[in-house]
């Protein structure tokens, strides 16, 4: 049966709590997101439609990032209007410990977590996904979207469509290449390369075939034309050199490919990329920002619970009681947070701290603080009374 204690407790820290998620949501809109559809806008290729469509697919990733500051919000203002109120005082007196006073907006957070991680599984990487070929669509950019760990790229030419599927890609040289081009007449040419590597603004592969299909299903294989001698002493290749029919340089094909970033995967998808680089030779350190990432898919919705440990115990103090220094309170709270966070994001890029400890770095420190503060609050409770 729920106490009366708890029942203020929730009720309390509600208000506060919708209130953050409102202020940041819109703090968040204001700060980033106008901005990057005003772009949009600008380029003349974005209508109401596709802002309102804009707004709407960010709205997912950016509930992930205000729940937990909300929720520090809501934890410290519902218990500084219940310290000022002398009513804390009250339950202590009645033999109610301070964790038994703050447990029900302990569960209430842990509740925000659980709720955050299924957005940020369920909705964030398709939100991401759609903003991503929402945003193509408006630019007139190449579709990209991935096949398992492969490439696929879809789009229109003057002389028909073009489809290429990429294998693998790393820095300069591209593997498992198939480039299918469509003619408007009918007819269909498909160069197949095992390998190709990017010399003199071209991509050249060794072994491969081209064959041409006629709109009326015929086939002929294209031989080997003269060889093109390649201005790099680099070339591994044996045999005749010729060029690949698709004229994307390294650096475009990465730009087209965003939608493969950690955030639009679910962890499952992240855990096993991961897993697939390391079972083909990469080595541990070129998937650090990957394991980051994958970590981060759980800590950053556990800040939720840590904010709201960090918040309880200010809460409680007689001189959190004002809403506005409550709000300037969760504001320096929250940059703090975010400092550590990008301190031990950079110490596990670079490896001189493992990622899964870089990760929960925020979380060990600015919980640990609050534990302690909790802990020592019922010496503060007693003293007023």
């Amino acid at each position: 049966m729920i106490r009366l204690s708890d029942r203020y407790a929730i009720r309390e820290a509600t208000g506060p709590f919708l209130f953050g998620v409102a202020a940041f949501t819109a703090i968040f809109v204001a700060s980033d997101i106008v901005f990057k559809v005003a772009d949009l806008v600008a380029s003349g290729s974005a209508g109401l439609a596709d802002v309102l469509l804009l707004l709407l697919y960010k709205l997912p990733y950016v509930a992930t990032m205000t729940f937990p500051m909300a929720m520090l919000l809501g934890s410290l203002l519902g218990m500084a209007r219940l310290s000022s109120s002398g009513e804390l005082v009250a339950f202590r007196a009645c033999g109610l410990s301070i964790g038994r006073l703050t447990l029900p907006i302990l569960v209430f957070s842990f509740f925000v977590f659980l709720f955050s991680l299924f957005v940020g599984e369920a909705l964030v990487p398709r939100a991401a996904r759609a903003e991503f070929e929402l945003t193509n669509k408006i630019l007139n950019r190449t579709e990209a979207w991935l096949k398992g760990d492969d490439l696929v790229l879809q789009r229109k030419t003057e002389s028909g469509l073009e489809l290429v599927h990429i294998g693998r890609l790393r820095d300069a040289l591209i593997s498992d290449v198939v480039v299918v081009e469509i003619q408007k007449s009918g007819e269909v040419t498909i160069t197949r390369a095992e390998d190709a590597i990017w010399e003199s603004n071209a991509w050249y592969y060794g072994k491969g075939s081209t064959v041409v299909v006629s709109p009326e299903g015929l086939s002929r294989v294209v031989p080997p034309e003269s060889e093109e001698v390649i201005p790099s002493t680099a070339m591994t290749f044996e045999g005749v050199y010729r060029k690949l029919p698709l004229k994307d340089s390294p650096e475009a094909l990465s730009a087209v490919a965003q939608d493969v970033r950690p955030e639009s995967m679910t962890y499952h998808q992240l855990k096993m990329r991961i897993d697939s680089m390391l079972e083909r030779g990469a080595s541990p350190n070129s998937v650090l920002e990957d394991r980051l990432h994958l970590y981060a898919k759980i800590s950053l919705p556990f800040s939720s619970v840590v904010f709201a440990l960090i918040g309880l115990p200010l809460g409680i103090q007689p001189n959190r009681s004002g809403g506005s220094i409550g709000f300037g309170l969760s504001i320096l709270i929250i940059l703090v947070y975010y400092v550590i966070m990008t301190l031990g994001r950079a110490m596990g890029e670079s490896g001189s701290l493992p990622p899964i400890l870089a990760a929960w770095l925020p979380n060990t420190i600015i919980g640990g603080i609050g534990v302690w503060l909790l802990a020592s609050a019922d010496q503060g409770l007693l003293s007023q009374h």
